[in-house]
């Protein structure tokens, strides 16, 4: 018996059909404000126990007794469950309140599966019990609920009390070779039924409103309203339609989120319009005309001081002022009376962006003299006011400035009264100086001194007076010079100067400067005579301290050009009527702010410029003999140049950066290295900077070398390279992960950080302490150094001696570092005042690594280890299958026809093996494993369809949306087989010629391609033929398959079916009788033609045995008759045992007999006697032997192996004594046509037809 143990996995399969009414709308109802009612999906999960017991048989599966194997009483218990879809209907308003409602009519499949097996038998051997059922609804569900807030909500309701119509349908082996014929169920129930669903959210829409204020700015958004909706609304909304101060507004749009909708209110605008009538000469008025119209917001401020033209063309500034001024509420008209007024001469200053009017305001400038009408009429005052005729001339002279400024007459210090307020305005400045900065071969720098470029700076000396108490100071550093950091300045005497040192010595209210030919220091620019009248010429002229008008101030026009203003007069340096030709003159002339005032001053080196005209900056101050033939009296003019120092009296004006070597810092990362790793190394910036030998690993790469990017698309080196220095400035920003800077305060000492706007002040420069690993941090800008006091950090003048200056530095990341007290656990820090210190802790958190750790770019270049994947060698091992390659290309990158791909680490340079599947035959492709499917460990790394498997393959990973080699090493790849699967069918074949109906049946055979079959015996009959055997095809030209034989690989196709057809003879007789045999112990009875009857011996007394007929059929019933006389020595029963156990039928005349059945591999009679005669006992045996196989050599006469074995068994009445006697019957075969014999022998699969 088979034995089965039973491991319940369980497969649902659900088919559902739910009726509903889909409401969805958006109404609101009148008693609940329902926001939406509508149908959304649910399920119902159904938890169910099926429990019983049930047996089944194998087919093909025999034992030693002929019976098949069965497995009975086998248990199946299981609880498990399935889900079904429905649909609900939903309300939901936004107090909280929602309610839902389904109809459920529905059949729902279900399926169970059953992993099985018999008792010892391996997994694979297993097979699986599955059980079908069927689940039937028809309910409705309501309820409501109360909910918090908006969002969607998930709800749980147990409609258990609903129930359904549950029960089993069907049960069967999965395995076809068994056959479940008993079932016993014992329990089919539904435990629970739950329904999951989720309310939808409701989702709001808000209006915002913002208001436009007079001005044309804005208020801040206010909450108007809010609308509640569901998802796929359309809302809208318009407002403010018959509002006087605002235009409407409005939004509309689909509702896909909770909505916040922004509106802008505009202003509603208004027109103002002015009528104005004017005052005659004779005091009569004239009509009311329309002057101009103007628009403004709702709420605006309007006025008006006074009109333009009037009709008749007359001046502006013939009448009186007059102001009108309001608020917008409207459209409004205004109605002016325009009086006639007299005309004021005023004397105003302008200084800087002030209009200075009153003698308090003035006097600390200067005062002057007043002529009107050519007389003086006023001396030495500073502020003049008076009315006048018009036509009244007059005119200021004699200014007498006070320290620190310098005046600029603009033609208006003398005139004629006009019609109009007349006014006169002295132009006052600050003066000037210059200093200029020599970058001493910088290589680039800031503002002025981009690119490298010597430059100059003017600075306000009244204001240095004022507010430095008298000392200007030298300019921190602008300049850059690759791979060096700044230091101080040198002078023009020799002296050393620190940045933001004072550079005023004396003199510190006056700027007075000559302007010196480059070719003779002695010669400067002179005002031709002394004169101050507009058009005189400007020459070259001994230098003279006593010569005022020697001296010049340089007023910066604010865009980078200057007015050069002569000391005495006020009046400006002027190119003659702005002509840009050869020898252009320059004269003298007041100032008028035009371009042929404005000159460009280019620094030439050495302290020296090029004075170029705004007219055209090719043109530049020269002298009409030539820049080689300076002499006194010379004309100035313009021409191509020449160069001109520019000699403030006692002031430094020439300042030369000095510099140092620099630090740089060279970065190593490994680039995808196996331990992450970096390093960094320093040198002096001007020395040569030596790639490193490698010292990063990384699997699956080849180390090539090393490159500035990390793509690799930078500049590539390879170890011991001399590495390129121009991609490292040696001068860095200090920066956090805020993105500030540490910088330099005005005071050059303090500390801060800034955001960056790349001032200096914000650069530093490294320099290698002497004897230590550690760094001094230089600022570009002033030349001092970083150093540490009691936790604050500052910075000044540098002190090797002193540890505080000395830093040390830690790689975090990409120019990114730790920067701490050398030798200390203080780490710079900006605080969350922006001020910086040191802290003693350091985190790595985020809010700690923003302000601790920093960025140094600029004196630090990375390189980049670059890695060259390995290239591998993929093969592919058909496994007793045929690959299709080489004679068809794989889709191998490199090309090549071998069953050896090559395959790149990391890379998605892999083959896809979709069109070169292997073939086997009797086998299915089942995909490509790691290792041979038959070793305990398999790992898939194709599928059955050549497409590469990404989970957890040890071959491939995915990545960057790709398949990727990841495994390191040369692979061999397996083919894993599935047998096919095929049928044998029989086919009873009934012969064309007979009429006779067909018996019996042959179920098919599911068979295994390389897994032997058992033929079964015949079991199909038709009366008057004779089964001969089966063959592959109708007509018997096939393959010969004999019953009980064992066959395989009858087809190799998947799932393919063998049609066997039954062979059939016409039903043939023949007649034989036993051979006369010795009275002896007869070891057999021969069949012959000779006699017609034998004497047997037996034990019984004499008895006569009769073979009368012989029907032989080599695949049909073969029958033989016995006839048996027993004399008055009768026993009490006799035992019949036949060898061939096909024996199933037996007639015993006389007397009944007892099937015993089958023993001991015979198949087994008993009579029982019940009477004699004195003659013997005749007993007549008939016995049926179905499919009988005979096997006989017919080229050898006597000897067959055609026979059976007959025992007879018997015990002696009265005595108790047992004989047992056998004999073996053969059957002769002389009579048959051995034509006919030959053709009923049965063929070996592949033989030929004998």
């Amino acid at each position: 018996m088979k034995t089965k143990k039973i491991l319940l996995i369980i497969t649902l399969i659900i088919i559902s059909f739910v009726c509903f009414t889909d409401n969805t709308n958006v109404k609101a109802d009148s008693n609940d404000n329902w926001v939406y009612e509508t149908t959304i999906d649910g399920t119902m999960t159904i938890n169910y126990t099926v429990a019983g017991r049930f047996g089944e048989y194998s087919q093909t599966a025999i034992d030693e007794n002929g019976n098949h194997w069965r497995a009975d009483g086998l248990r199946l218990s299981n609880t498990t469950s399935f889900d079904v879809p429905v649909k609900i209907a939903v309300k939901r308003n936004t107090a909280g309140k929602a309610t839902y409602s389904m109809t459920v009519k529905t059949d729902s499949r279900w399926e169970m599966m059953n992993l099985c097996g018999a008792s010892g038998a391996s997994k694979d051997q297993w097979s699986w019990i599955i059980v079908n059922g069927n689940a039937y609804f028809d309910f409705t569900a309501t309820g409501e609920h109360d909910l918090t807030g908006l969002e969607a909500c998930d709800k749980t309701i147990d409609l258990t009390s609903k129930g359904c119509i549950f029960k089993v349908d069907k049960i069967y082996d999965n395995n076809p070779d068994w056959i479940i014929d008993e079932e016993n169920w014992t329990t089919q129930k539904v435990n629970s039924i739950t329904l999951k669903f989720t309310y939808p959210k409701i989702y709001t829409v808000s209006y915002y409103v913002r208001n436009e204020n007079t001005d044309g700015s804005w208020g801040n958004y206010w909450l108007w309203y809010t609308e509640y909706h569901k998802y796929g609304d359309t809302y809208s909304t318009t407002g403010y339609k018959d509002d006087v101060e605002y235009q409407e507004v409005s939004a509309s749009g689909t509702v896909d989120d909770d909505k916040t909708i922004y509106l802008d209110a505009y202003k509603k605008w208004y027109t103002i319009k002015y009528y104005v009538k004017n005052e005659n000469v004779d005091g009569s008025w004239g009509d009311y005309w329309f002057w101009f119209e103007t628009s403004y917001r709702y709420g605006s401020t309007y006025h008006t001081d006074g009109y333009g033209n009037d009709e008749s063309g007359a001046d502006n500034d013939i009448y009186s002022n007059f102001c009108i001024r309001g608020t917008v509420t409207g459209n409004k008209d205004w109605y002016i009376d325009a009086y006639r007024r007299r005309y004021a001469l005023d004397l105003n200053m302008v200084y800087g962006d002030k209009k200075l009017c009153t003698n308090e305001e003035i006097s600390p400038f200067f005062s002057f003299d007043v002529y009107i009408n050519g007389k003086l009429t006023d001396e030495n005052i500073a502020d003049y006011w008076t009315e006048l005729p018009y036509g009244t001339t007059y005119e200021f002279r004699n200014f007498r400035m006070k320290p620190g400024y310098v005046f600029g007459d603009n033609g208006s210090l003398s005139g004629t009264i006009g019609a109009k307020n007349n006014e006169a305005v002295a132009y006052v400045y600050d003066d000037y100086a210059l200093a200029y900065y020599g970058g001493n071969g910088a290589t680039g720098g800031q503002g002025n001194a981009n690119g490298g470029n010597d430059y100059y700076v003017s600075y306000n000396i009244r204001y240095n007076y004022l507010n430095e108490n008298g000392n200007a100071s030298a300019m921190n550093n602008l300049f850059t010079k690759n791979n060096y950091a700044f230091v101080n300045y040198k002078t023009e005497n020799g002296n050393y100067r620190k940045a933001g040192e004072n550079i005023d010595t004396s003199d510190n209210n006056n700027a007075r400067a000559v302007i010196r030919s480059a070719y003779n220091n002695n010669l400067v620019f002179n005002v031709a005579g002394d004169n101050n009248v507009d058009g005189t010429n400007i020459q070259l002229w001994w230098d003279d301290i006593s010569n005022y008008s020697n001296y010049w101030s340089f007023l910066p026009s604010g865009d980078g050009y200057y007015y050069i203003v002569n000391n005495t007069n006020g009046k400006f340096l002027d190119l003659a009527y702005g002509n840009t030709s050869d020898l252009a003159n320059v004269q003298l002339h007041h100032l008028n702010w035009s371009e042929a005032q404005q000159w460009k001053l280019i620094p030439a080196g050495d302290g020296y410029y090029y004075i170029a005209s705004r007219c055209n900056e090719n043109y530049r101050l020269d002298t009409e003999g030539g820049s080689q033939s300076s002499n006194a009296g010379q004309n100035v003019c313009v021409y191509h140049g020449q160069k001109w120092k520019i000699d403030f009296l006692n002031r430094e004006d020439y300042f030369q950066v000095q510099w140092t070597p620099a630090t740089r810092l060279i970065e190593y990362y490994g680039n995808g290295d196996n331990d992450n790793f970096s390093y960094f190394k320093s040198l002096q910036a001007t020395d040569d900077n030596i790639a490193d030998t490698n010292r990063f690993k990384r699997v699956g790469y080849t180390f090539t070398g090393y490159n500035t990017s990390a793509d690799s698309l930078g500049k590539s080196y390879k170890e011991n390279d001399v590495i390129d220095k121009t991609d490292c400035q040696g001068i860095t920003l200090i920066r956090n992960h805020t993105d500030y800077n540490i910088a330099v305060k005005q005071n050059n000492s303090t500390l801060y950080a800034q955001q960056a706007d790349y001032e200096m002040a914000q650069w530093w420069s490294f320099i290698k302490a002497d004897n230590a690993q550690a760094y001094y941090i230089m600022n570009m800008s002033t030349g001092q150094a970083l150093y540490s006091s009691s936790g604050e950090v500052k910075t000044a003048a540098l002190d090797k001696s002193n540890s505080a200056f000395m830093w040390d530095l830690e790689l975090v990341d990409v120019h990114e570092y730790k920067i701490s007290v050398h030798n200390k656990n203080e780490y710079l820090t900006m605080r969350s005042d922006n001020s910086i210190y040191v802290d003693s802790k350091y985190s790595d958190t985020e809010s700690s690594y923003d302000y601790q750790v920093w960025n140094i770019d600029g004196i630090s270049s990375a390189l980049y280890a670059e890695w060259e994947a390995n290239i591998y060698n993929l093969t592919f091992d058909a496994n007793g299958g045929n690959l299709k390659f080489p004679g068809d290309n794989i889709n191998n990158p490199n090309g090549n026809k071998s069953n050896t791909v090559q395959v790149k680490y990391d890379s998605d340079w892999y083959c896809s093996m979709n069109n070169d599947i292997p073939e086997k035959e009797g086998y299915t492709f089942g995909g490509w494993y790691r290792k041979d499917i038959n070793e305990d460990i398999s790992e898939q790394i194709y599928d059955a369809f050549g497409k590469i498997v990404l989970d957890n393959t040890s071959c491939y990973t995915y990545k960057n949306g790709k398949a990727s080699w990841c495994n390191e090493g040369d692979v061999t790849l397996y083919a894993y087989w599935i047998a096919n699967k095929y049928t044998i069918v029989f086919d009873a074949n009934k012969p064309a010629n007979s009429s006779s109906l067909i018996t019996g049946n042959m179920p098919n055979i599911i068979c295994m391609y390389d897994t032997p079959v058992n033929i079964p015996a015949n079991s199909y009959q038709i009366k008057g033929w004779d089964f001969v055997g089966f063959n592959t095809k109708a007509d018997g030209s096939g393959d010969n398959i004999i019953p009980g034989s064992t066959v395989i690989n009858l087809t190799s196709v998947n799932n393919g079916v063998v049609t066997l057809y039954a062979q059939w003879d016409a039903h043939i007789e023949w007649n034989a009788s036993l051979s006369k045999i010795n009275n002896d112990s007869i070891d057999a009875f021969d069949l012959t033609n000779d006699d017609k009857a034998v004497n047997w011996e037996h034990g019984l007394g004499y008895g006569k045995i009769m073979h009368n007929t012989l029907t032989y059929t080599e695949f049909g019933d073969m029958q033989g008759f016995l006839d048996v006389e027993i004399n008055d020595v009768v026993p009490t029963k006799i035992k019949y045992e036949f060898s061939d156990t096909r024996i199933n039928s037996i007639q015993l005349s006389n007397d009944e007999h007892t099937d015993i059945g089958i023993e001991n591999g015979k198949a087994v009679y008993l009579h029982n006697v019940s009477s004699a005669t004195s003659s013997g006992y005749l007993h007549k045996i008939s016995f049926n032997i179905p499919d009988y196989e005979a096997e006989f050599d017919v080229n050898k006469e006597k000897e067959y192996s055609a026979y059976v074995d007959i025992s007879v068994s018997y015990n002696v009445r009265n005595t108790g004594n047992e004989i047992t006697e056998t004999r073996r019957v053969y059957y002769n075969l002389e009579e048959l046509d051995m034509s006919k014999v030959h053709s009923r022998i049965r063929r070996q699969p592949g033989q030929a037809n004998n």
